[in-house]
């Protein structure tokens, strides 16, 4: 499978893998990821999708039912109060290339990353909402492209 994606990024252009990765992101696809980008680049992404992973199914496991609210789902519900689910994703991505720097593509993304916590007392979730910009680096590899780098802040 990891060999089939590497093909499939070949037919993507630069701009298209970068849209592709963050719809990774936003649908916890680690596989995808990883394929995509570099190790060193995609290690915080990949382990945010991991843990958001792991205790959604653990938590289908215990409870019987799907506990992931997509944000872009519970955005569009108005927000509503989410009881126990886990709000989690991505919304307002904006991909945008800023430059070249010899064969490699420069691009600057911004996102908002939502993703309920519960509360330290054990009832109820905080919406946590991260107004995230990235800087990526975007190298050919091979037949296509691959995210060698990621430069992530927080948005004011």
């Amino acid at each position: 499978l990891a060999h089939q994606l590497v093909d499939l990024r070949g037919v993507l252009g630069p701009t298209e893998l970068v849209e592709s990765y963050y719809r990774a992101v936003d649908q916890l696809d680690t596989e995808w990821i990883e394929a995509s980008a570099d190790r060193k680049a995609a290690k915080d992404d990949v382990t945010l999708a991991t843990n958001v992973n792991v205790l959604a199914k653990y938590r289908f496991a215990m409870e019987q039912r799907d506990v992931l609210y997509p944000a872009a789902k519970w955005i569009a519900d108005g927000r509503p109060d989410p009881g126990d689910s886990i709000v989690y994703g991505l919304a307002g991505l904006t991909v945008e290339e800023t430059g070249e720097s010899g064969r490699a593509r420069l691009y600057e993304v911004e996102f908002d990353l939502w993703m309920t916590e519960p509360l330290e007392s054990g009832i109820g979730v905080t919406q946590n909402r991260q107004a995230l910009r990235d800087r990526l680096r975007v190298e050919p590899a091979g037949e296509g492209w691959r995210i060698v780098s990621i430069e992530r802040s927080e948005r004011r």
